[in-house]
């Protein structure tokens, strides 16, 4: 019957553990696209942070953060403002 307690208690414990670590994956993956969206907004109001952002983008496109590249957070950041410009443009 003790075994079988630790044993639960064994498992619960690496559950917490899998959870936790699984939503510090979502925070990493949301502070890392909320640099890339002020980064972005920057660059669009200044043309020299822009250029020189864009040589840091390409030194560290491979970069992967829980799984997802770099180059694939700044792609969304750069596909949403055009698509919000298209359709502003629009309408």
């Amino acid at each position: 019957m003790l075994q079988a307690h630790i044993l639960g208690c064994c498992v619960v414990t690496t559950l917490l553990l899998v959870y936790s670590a699984r939503i510090m994956i979502v925070i990493v993956l949301l502070q890392c696209r909320l640099v890339v969206q002020c980064l972005h907004e920057r660059s669009l109001e200044d043309r020299q942070f822009g250029m020189k952002a864009a040589v840091a983008y390409g030194s560290l496109a491979s970069l992967e953060v829980a799984g997802v590249k770099l180059r694939n957070i700044v792609l969304l950041a750069v596909q949403k403002d055009f698509l919000g410009k298209t359709f502003r443009n629009q309408v």
